[in-house]
């Protein structure tokens, strides 16, 4: 499944998500919208 950085997480020019800070990783599942207008849902990894 696809994921997705959120708060706290950078995104690196080879797609690997980095923690920007120090704190506990959370997963949680949103519904995205693509380009074509289709709702899928992704994995969103934050850092609380």
């Amino acid at each position: 499944m696809t994921k997705r950085p959120g708060k706290g997480t950078t995104m690196s020019r080879n797609f690997t998500i980095h923690a920007a800070k120090d704190g506990v990783v959370k997963f949680a599942q949103r519904k995205v919208r693509t380009f074509s207008g289709k709702s899928v849902r992704r994995t969103e990894v934050t850092v609380e």
